[in-house]
């Protein structure tokens, strides 16, 4: 699953639960409270991905490219530090859009396959906007 937080409208709530691309959406009620627009809800939604491997596929490319930084010590500590971290997603079973955009980037940064498929680039790409 990848999880995205989202601003909803409070009477779109039943189409975002049966949308058969959405797995769960859990209402932060702390959120909602501080909205200005009391119309919204502040959402945690959990998108179904095809197959449930690609999150061990993308863990497992992570943790490969650990043992092989150990020789090659080509990663900056933060970015070590974060495939390090990432790791603990296993036992969740999912992966927040801004950790898929933070993958990406050390991808591109060094060159590297971390085999993140198409289906979950795309959902990132469709669903997800960073704050500025």
């Amino acid at each position: 699953m990848i999880r995205i937080r989202q601003l909803i409208k409070k009477d779109e709530l039943n189409q975002w639960i049966d949308n058969p691309e959405i797995v769960k959406v859990e209402i932060s009620h702390a959120g909602t409270k501080r909205l200005k627009n009391k119309t919204l809800y502040d959402v945690n939604v959990y998108y179904r991905i095809p197959k449930n491997t690609h999150i061990n596929s993308i863990l497992g490319s992570c943790a490969k490219a650990i043992v092989d930084n150990e020789i090659t010590h080509i990663f900056s500590d933060k970015d070590r530090t974060f495939l390090n971290g990432i790791q603990t997603q296993k036992a969740l079973g999912f992966l927040k859009a801004s950790m898929i955009v933070d993958l990406l980037a050390i991808q591109e940064k060094y060159n590297i396959n971390l085999s993140i498929p198409n289906e979950i680039r795309n959902i990132v790409k469709n669903n997800y906007h960073e704050k500025r």
